[in-house]
């Protein structure tokens, strides 16, 4: 069926149950921290699920685009990708090494090579959040330190974002036909923040799981933003987050 009509899917209604609870611990991988080298790790309490729980029954049909729809929507809509608004969230380090490419040499046959010492990053670091369109920079904001971006901050984070494409980009903002990609990490795909981006009608582009190539932040953006800052010394937070701001 699949082979006559690759579309069927999308007639496709299904069904299903499951239960909500008063309260559910987070994974394994929703607790997960970031530690350097030698940091203690927490200990953590075991939790379990709340006793009141209500039963959830859910009919849906498949939605949304997926890789090769997205293909097909840019071929034929030359306006699609102007269209896209894109965002990620990634560390500033006091100092981050160079890469192999970056601290290459030129020597001839007969030089000695020098012995490269193994660098390590710093402890110290800043996070940055960074939001852009097909013309560059929309929104960034760096988080201050021991602030963990929840599904609640990030929330926030996406109402100074709304506000700043309404300032920015005011035409796109009122006619709504903007569209908005980022990955499916827990916090993106918590409910409080489905919930706002439905009740302001934006829609959100699904990303599609083992497709890193449609993350332009982690193969575009940031990684040039990085290169400006690796092999850099820098004594303080504010001193990255000034020079960060000037590379953006």
């Amino acid at each position: 069926m699949f082979n006559s009509d690759p579309h069927w899917l999308k007639n496709v209604i299904t069904e299903d149950e499951t239960w909500v609870y008063g309260y559910d611990p987070e994974t394994k991988r929703q607790t997960s921290q970031c530690l350097e080298p030698g940091e203690p790790r927490f200990k953590k309490a075991r939790m379990f699920k709340s006793k009141l729980k209500y039963l959830l029954i859910t009919f849906f049909d498949v939605k949304g685009l997926n890789c090769r729809d997205l293909i097909e929507t840019a071929n034929n809509y030359s306006d699609f990708l102007k269209t896209i608004i894109t965002g990620d969230e990634t560390w500033c380090f006091l100092f981050d090494p160079q890469t192999k490419e970056q601290s290459l040499e030129w020597h001839t046959p007969s030089s000695p090579r020098k012995k490269k010492v193994r660098l390590d990053k710093s402890k110290g670091k800043v996070r940055l959040v960074v939001f852009f369109d097909y013309q560059g920079l929309v929104y960034y904001e760096f988080i201050k330190e021991g602030v963990t971006i929840n599904k609640q901050a990030f929330k926030e984070i996406l109402v100074r974002l709304r506000d700043a494409i309404r300032r920015k980009i005011n035409q796109l903002f009122k006619s709504k036909q903007w569209e908005f990609l980022h990955d499916n990490a827990p916090t993106h795909r918590a409910i409080i923040v489905q919930d706002y981006l439905t009740k302001h009608s934006v829609s959100v582009l699904p990303h599609p799981p083992y497709s890193p190539d449609i993350a332009p932040c982690d193969f575009f953006f940031i990684p040039k933003l990085k290169m400006t800052l690796k092999g850099r010394r820098f004594s303080s937070s504010s001193e990255v987050i000034e020079n960060a701001t000037v590379d953006l």
